[in-house]
Order: C-alpha cells, then sequence, then structure tokens
C-alpha cells in the first residue's frame, strides 16, 4: 500500500528540484531588481545639474590703478573670486583683457587658493605696457574667460 504521505524517493528528488528551482527563481527575481534599482539611481544621479558639486564662480575686477615708474607704465588690477557653488573651490584660472588706445594686452592668471562656498577672495594682477603714453581706455579692463577647480 501506498499511503499520501509517504513519498518515494523519485517523488521527494522531484520536490527537492521543484524547491532548489524556487529558490533559484527568487534568487534572480533578486538580483535583477537589483540592478534595476541600481540602473535607476544612476540614471538619477547623472540628471543632477553638475552645479551642485562641481566648483563654479564669479570673478571681477574690483578695483585698479595705473602708475609709471623708471620709464615704465603698468596696471594694477585686485580680483574678486566669489564662490557661488557649493563645493569649495581649490584653484582658478582667470583670464584678464587691458584695452589702450594703442593695444589689447591678455594675461591669464592661476592661482591656487582655497576658497570655500559663498566666500570670496582678492589676488593682484599686474600688466606693463610696452609704452609710458599709454593710457587704460574707459571700460578697457575686463574679465574675459574664467574656470574653478
Amino acid at each position: 500500500m501506498h499511503c499520501r504521505g509517504n513519498m518515494g524517493r523519485k517523488d521527494r528528488i522531484e520536490s527537492g528540484d521543484i524547491r532548489r528551482d524556487r529558490h533559484r527563481i527568487a534568487l534572480m527575481t533578486t538580483i535583477h531588481a537589483t540592478f534595476a534599482l541600481c540602473a535607476a539611481l544612476v540614471m538619477v544621479a547623472c540628471q543632477v545639474d553638475s552645479r551642485s558639486w562641481y566648483p563654479c564662480g564669479k570673478a571681477t575686477v574690483a578695483s585698479f590703478y595705473e602708475y609709471s615708474a623708471s620709464g615704465e607704465k603698468a596696471c594694477v588690477a585686485t580680483i574678486e573670486i566669489v564662490n557661488t557653488g557649493k563645493s569649495t573651490i581649490n584653484s582658478c584660472t582667470v583670464s584678464v583683457s587691458a584695452s589702450t588706445e594703442a593695444r589689447t594686452y591678455r594675461q591669464t592668471i592661476i592661482k591656487d587658493m582655497m576658497i570655500p562656498p559663498a566666500k570670496l577672495a582678492y589676488f593682484n594682477i599686474e600688466i606693463a605696457y610696452l609704452s609710458e603714453t599709454e593710457t587704460l581706455e574707459e571700460s578697457g579692463l575686463g574679465i574675459v574667460d574664467e574656470y574653478y577647480l
């Protein structure tokens, strides 16, 4: 006689295989769901505006003056850097243009300085003129380009 509660060897093997298959399916479903969640998180992270983590700032000419010494003339400008981002600025590259009635001078300055978010810093640059008779034109001094790291 064969009881319902008694499984034969073949029935037990098939039942164990089914259980293992169920575990494999559950495991694969969990792995696929995890990959899908990771992919969604990566896509969301890529959508975040880089300004929220990448250093950014604004450079302006805060003040300037011209001077003559030993037959040479130059312009000294004070550059103001304001950190407008959420990350610390560690280095900045600022290109300045100075126009006189005779010619235009250009200079790029690289400064390693730490500027925390919402803070500012200053530095001076000097642009020597070729002629002692040159004078900076009105609105002749400005920031051409800027880059922050």
